[in-house]
């Protein structure tokens, strides 16, 4: 009995193997292999991305300014300062410690007038300054200070003044009303003596000025008055300059007081070297007169 063939199997339907579906990756497969990696590609999801991204790069790429490179020229360095103070005006430039007309650019970017006649005086100046204020603006401009600087340094100044004047005066007063109370009811009565004695013996006007508008202190007045007592004889003789010094003619010794009224006329009434000089010049106004009377 022959064996049976075997049957044979129909060959399987082919299955077509399925097309991949589109990537938003795709885009970049057209670019340049080279670009595919910028960092840009990668993180644009579209092509309409990457274009707005280069787009913006283009519109600040126009207003960028270049650095010059470490070789260029004065002139180049020149022309990329002035697109920079123009592209950023509150910036301010570093002025070269070692070039004066750096630093004259420097102070005019801060306020500094051209010249010292471009400082304005504040308003409402208290005293009187206009025997200063040519030296102020001088100084003020060599040092280069903007107006409002100048006008805060002048209202300092002014302010100071006015304390120092202040306190002048309150010392004064203290002074007089110490001596009033001390001499009582002979105070008007001694001080007409002082002034009397001034005028006698040829005070230096600064005196006379003081003493005619109340401005000279109580220790002053008082000391005049010992003075007024020396000479008159109540109080303790004074020493005879003629005699303590080597002997000098009434012109000489004359000539001696006035040079003595010279000093005296550049110092404040109440420093002791113009009370020094006051008390010799009395002394030698004593001795000129004995010596026109003998």
């Amino acid at each position: 009995m022959s064996e049976a063939a075997p049957s044979q199997q129909p060959a399987p339907e082919a299955v077509p193997t399925p097309t991949p579906e589109a990537t938003p990756q795709d885009w970049r497969a057209s670019l340049p292999e080279a670009a595919q990696g910028w960092s840009e590609v990668q993180q644009a999801k579209d092509i309409n991305g990457l274009m707005d991204y280069y787009g913006h790069m283009r519109t600040r790429m126009g207003r960028s300014i270049s650095i010059p490179p470490e070789n260029a020229t004065q002139e180049e360095w020149q022309s990329f300062n002035a697109k920079l103070m123009d592209k950023v005006p509150d910036l301010v430039r570093k002025p070269n410690l070692e070039d004066d007309a750096s630093f004259q650019d420097f102070y005019k970017s801060l306020g500094m007038p051209e010249d010292r006649d471009g400082y304005a005086l504040p308003e409402d100046v208290q005293i009187d300054i206009s025997n200063d204020i040519d030296w102020l603006r001088d100084m003020a401009h060599e040092s280069g200070l903007s107006n409002k600087q100048f006008q805060t340094l002048v209202n300092g100044m002014v302010q100071n003044h006015i304390k120092n004047i202040d306190s002048q005066e309150a010392d004064l007063n203290a002074s007089q009303s110490a001596l009033r109370n001390e001499w009582g009811f002979a105070f008007d009565e001694r001080n007409q003596a002082v002034k009397n004695f001034a005028e006698m013996t040829g005070a230096p006007e600064q005196l006379m000025e003081a003493i005619n508008t109340g401005k000279l202190s109580g220790d002053v007045v008082k000391w005049m008055h010992g003075v007024v007592k020396q000479v008159s004889g109540e109080g303790k003789p004074l020493p005879d300059m003629h005699n303590a010094q080597p002997a000098l003619d009434p012109y000489e010794m004359e000539a001696k007081a006035n040079d003595m009224y010279q000093r005296m006329m550049n110092l404040p009434t109440h420093s002791p070297e113009y009370q020094r000089l006051m008390e010799q010049r009395v002394q030698l106004m004593g001795s000129i007169s004995k010596a026109k009377n003998r």
